[in-house]
């Protein structure tokens, strides 16, 4: 069936070191926990993403850094396969984000770059600026209170409709829906 396991086994299961390749050319080298992954390992999948970092109950856990084939890039905290806690976040096109994340989304505090000169700095839900911000542009600083990505009040003095931000925050930030993990193949367990 094109799967191989080259490692490791106690009492039937896969125990300690040992390296998976299924037949899809996924591959994973790493530790083991009575047949599950576990610990530090390796994964990458076969259109060329790769995760390098924790395992836990053959789940993608804790500190870890993902690239997926396209370019995308996140290093920081996983929980059960995503991306949750601080961690921080590249695009291919020099877009970054730095801050929280839960279940994969923006949430929490962070600031997200445009570029060097235009970021967003405060709250988040959802994906979406959420709570109080700022937003710098060419120097210029606008302090606000946003809901789901648009300002709905002006902090720094002047009208919400007419902010010095070309775009609401929710347009800006359209490319970025969340990051798709691939799936995590189970390991080989021998039947009793």
């Amino acid at each position: 069936n094109g799967y191989r396991y080259e490692g490791s086994w106690e009492q039937d299961y896969q125990q300690g070191k040992g390296v998976e390749k299924y037949s899809d050319g996924s591959k994973y080298e790493g530790s083991y926990s009575k047949g599950k992954k576990d610990g530090r390992g390796e994964y990458t999948w076969s259109d060329g993403s790769r995760y390098i970092g924790g395992f836990e109950n053959g789940m993608i856990n804790g500190e870890g850094e993902f690239e997926w084939s396209d370019g995308r890039y996140y290093k920081g905290h996983w929980v059960n396969g995503q991306m949750c806690g601080k961690g921080e976040f590249r695009w291919p096109n020099g877009k970054r984000y730095i801050g929280e994340y839960n279940q994969s989304k923006k949430d929490g505090y962070g600031t997200y770059y445009w570029s060097d000169n235009v970021y967003y700095e405060g709250n988040w839900l959802n994906n979406a600026q959420h709570g109080e911000g700022r937003y710098y542009e060419k120097g210029i600083e606008t302090k606000g209170i946003f809901r789901y990505g648009k300002m709905i009040k002006n902090l720094s003095g002047g009208d919400e409709s007419n902010n010095g931000m070309r775009k609401t925050m929710k347009e800006y930030i359209g490319e970025d829906k969340g990051s798709v993990i691939p799936e995590v193949h189970d390991s080989f367990q021998m039947d009793s």
